[in-house]
């Protein structure tokens, strides 16, 4: 199963939450609170893995900070 990751350098609309990969998340689901939150499932081998997209979009800003 995967879940989006909820960006928080994002201000929050009404009742969504902005996710990585440009969705737009009610607040009743359940999502992974953070990049951390998301790495840490994946270190830990869980059930519940992040959206591919999220992470693509996170591997884009890191790779994007790390250029000279």
């Amino acid at each position: 199963m995967t879940q989006h990751i909820r960006r928080t350098d994002k201000p929050i609309d009404q009742s969504y939450y902005p996710s990585w990969c440009g969705r737009r998340l009610a607040m009743n689901i359940w999502v992974f609170q953070d990049a951390e939150h998301a790495l840490l499932h994946l270190a830990q081998g869980a059930d519940i893995t992040p959206c591919r997209a999220c992470l693509l979009a996170l591997k884009k800003l890191i790779e994007k900070e790390l250029q000279p």
